[in-house]
């Protein structure tokens, strides 16, 4: 009964400190994810003030008759140069993977 017992405490002991790890690792990837997302949504105020600006020089255009009309597409693209993350997505350096 004893051995049983000091089993499963080291076998307690293991899954709690892989536990420990797996929630410090996961504290780490949602710290990551937030830094992204607000570089993300940096990114994305950043645009809608090119895109406003270019939406209201062609409508001026668009007013003196130099264009007939215009449509805008917006591409958001990801590069890398990190060989590991390009191997990864099977994209060669300086290409977009997204």
């Amino acid at each position: 009964m004893d051995n049983l017992f000091k089993y499963i405490s080291k076998r307690n002991e293991k899954l709690t400190s892989l536990s420990i790890s797996k929630i410090i690792r996961r504290k780490a990837e949602i710290e990551n994810i937030k830094a992204l997302n607000d570089m993300l949504q940096n990114e994305e105020e950043r645009i809608i003030i090119v895109a406003d600006e270019c939406s209201k020089l062609q409508d001026k255009q668009k007013a003196e008759k130099m264009i007939d009309d215009y449509n805008l597409f917006v591409s958001l693209q990801f590069f890398s140069h990190n060989k590991d993350c390009n191997k990864r997505h099977s994209v060669e350096d300086g290409n977009p993977f997204i």
